[in-house]
């Protein structure tokens, strides 16, 4: 699934089970691992240490937010398309 995020990046996410592989990130590809989480049946959270990604947000299930947690720590606001 392909994420437009702020500031014109893109990211391209794949998600195998209880494994997602990122791409795009400032930092380059990441591999997080499903957590815990999710106030929806739809949102699913992943992550590892460096990243924490949850998708499935907003009205129609199109948005995520990935949190980069290195300093300096920041966050991407992005929808799916």
């Amino acid at each position: 699934m392909r994420y437009r995020c702020e500031g014109e990046r893109v990211l391209v996410v794949r998600v195998r089970e209880d494994v997602a592989q990122v791409q795009g990130l400032p930092q380059g590809e990441e591999t997080l691992l499903l957590d815990a989480g999710g106030v929806t049946p739809r949102q699913r959270v992943f992550s590892n240490p460096a990243v924490r990604m949850e998708i499935g947000l907003g009205d129609r299930g199109r948005e995520a937010v990935f949190q980069l947690l290195q300093p300096p720590a920041s966050e991407l606001r992005c929808v799916a398309g």
